[in-house]
């Protein structure tokens, strides 16, 4: 084994188990090969640091977010009928700006890609 060969294995062996023989070629390459060696002990050393990042890390409760989104959504549904404006309402007009600035977006690319298909175009010589 080579390191170019190594090199995505040591990645791979992190992500789980490899097949024993390719492990056991990968093994006797890193014991042989110290920048290798270094490869994975680098790789070791950044899990181990991520491990210990994220280790205290909240995770929010799934169930109770979708609650309160559903919660949020029925009081901005509620006080859009009753003409409040906390809770932006997403109304045709909405729709047209966005598809506004879609539009006016599209007209910069569709000049610049006439302008380069001009510029590739030979002086003088009829498009194929």
């Amino acid at each position: 084994m080579i390191c170019r060969d190594a090199t995505p294995l040591l990645s791979a062996e992190r992500d789980g188990p490899l097949d024993a023989a390719v492990r056991e070629a990968l093994d006797r390459h890193v014991e042989a090969c110290p920048a290798c060696r270094r490869i994975r002990a680098n790789l070791a050393e950044a899990a181990e640091a991520w491990r210990a990042d994220t280790a205290g890390a909240a995770m929010p409760d799934p169930a109770g977010e979708w609650r309160t989104l559903r919660a949020l959504l029925r009081a901005g549904a509620a006080d859009s009928a009753a003409g409040g404006g906390n809770v932006p309402s997403f109304t045709p007009a909405h729709r047209r700006v966005s598809a506004w600035w879609v539009t006016a977006g599209a007209v910069p690319f569709a000049a610049a890609a006439v302008w380069l298909a001009m510029l590739a175009l030979e002086p003088g010589k009829p498009a194929p």
